[in-house]
């Protein structure tokens, strides 16, 4: 990454979306009990970390943290070396995410299906604080297309059925940012071939209002990146399979479009108007951040190495064991924080593979 990249990165339009509150009040509305007697049922199969099919019309889906803090799991990537993360919350946010598509879907006059989503307390933890242990997720099962189905059936329309669909998932990805777009999270129903998104975590887009206060902000990735990296995903999962090339072609058109960022008119106006003095400061930022982003590259290979010459057996099993694993948490939180540094650059070219 370039000094320019970093510089550019401060004019681009993006849009933040704000925190999603998970706290008790918040999650009431989504609870199960309000109007299905099933909940006690559920609370009697379920635990944390167990998923249960038994359960006639749903699929009880874990809510605890399959990301912990000293993890990072990284999302999917584009070629312009963008790239989200896993969050913490990430299986709870999933309720704000259908939400947020269904309203997209109504206000552009799209017929999607989501399925409803739903929250059981866990019995034993009724005075729990943390939202990912206290809660099970609950999913309403669809009566949907396998993933190869659903490729099957868009690969018997014709060309015209080929663009309209793929139009249609690129109009919801685009203003939903919705990252994970594949067919593992996009179907078709069986009947009536209705289009259906069935997965919905947020994937980087949207946090837990807990980690913003009054004296910080923070805030997801932007709705432009994610929707760039949908976009991509979409298209690569499509270049190879033949059948697809009409949906194909239309998802690339789509993603060439906004592979690279527009640049926010608003933006460039203040720093004429401020005289030099806001290009100055991003300047001065960029620069930082540019050897910010040199110096955790550095040391994450530190650990590397360290690493590969306790695995060498150059020392006894348990000091080995030691070393490794305090490598590896260290090359996490490097891992974070170089994902928080690169936040929002874009390279102007696609990276070479």
């Amino acid at each position: 990454m370039t000094f320019l990249n970093f510089f550019k990165s401060y004019y681009y339009e993006d849009t933040y979306l704000p925190p999603v509150d998970l706290r008790d009040p918040a999650l009431e509305n989504h609870l199960l009990e309000k109007d299905n007697p099933q909940a006690e049922v559920v609370q009697k199969l379920v635990s944390e970390t167990v998923r249960c099919a038994s359960l006639a019309g749903w699929v009880i889906e874990s809510g605890a943290c399959s990301v912990s803090q000293d993890r990072v799991i990284q999302g999917l990537t584009n070629d312009r070396g963008e790239c989200t993360t896993f969050t913490p919350k990430d299986s709870l946010l999933r309720i704000a995410m259908s939400e947020r598509i269904q309203r997209i879907a109504q206000k552009a006059d799209i017929d999607v299906v989501l399925p409803k989503t739903k929250l059981v307390i866990c019995r034993d933890m009724p005075n729990e604080k943390d939202a990912t242990k206290k809660y099970v997720v609950l999913c309403e099962k669809l009566d949907i297309l396998s993933k190869e189905e659903t490729v099957q059936a868009i690969k018997n329309m014709n060309e015209q059925g080929q663009k309209d669909i793929a139009k249609t998932i690129v109009k919801i990805v685009q203003k939903s940012g919705f990252v994970d777009a594949s067919f593992h999270n996009i179907r078709l129903t069986k009947h009536s071939q209705r289009l259906a998104f069935i997965d919905t975590k947020p994937v980087g887009l949207m946090i837990s209002k807990e980690y913003s206060s009054f004296w910080r902000s923070a805030r997801g990735a932007s709705v432009e990146k994610c929707a760039r990296i949908g976009l991509y995903t979409l298209m690569s999962l499509t270049s190879s399979e033949s059948g697809l090339t009409y949906f194909h072609q239309e998802v690339k058109q789509a993603y060439e479009k906004v592979a690279t960022p527009k640049l926010s008119k608003w933006k460039i106006t203040l720093s004429i108007l401020s005289l030099g003095i806001i290009p100055l400061i991003n300047a001065i930022c960029s620069l930082m951040r540019m050897l910010l982003l040199n110096e955790y590259y550095q040391a994450f290979e530190e650990q590397n190495k360290l690493i590969n010459t306790a695995n060498r057996g150059y020392c006894l099993a348990p000091a080995r064991d030691r070393v490794v694993n305090r490598a590896k948490t260290n090359m996490c939180v490097l891992i974070r924080r170089m994902c928080s540094v690169k936040e929002g650059v874009v390279l102007s070219a696609p990276v070479p593979t």
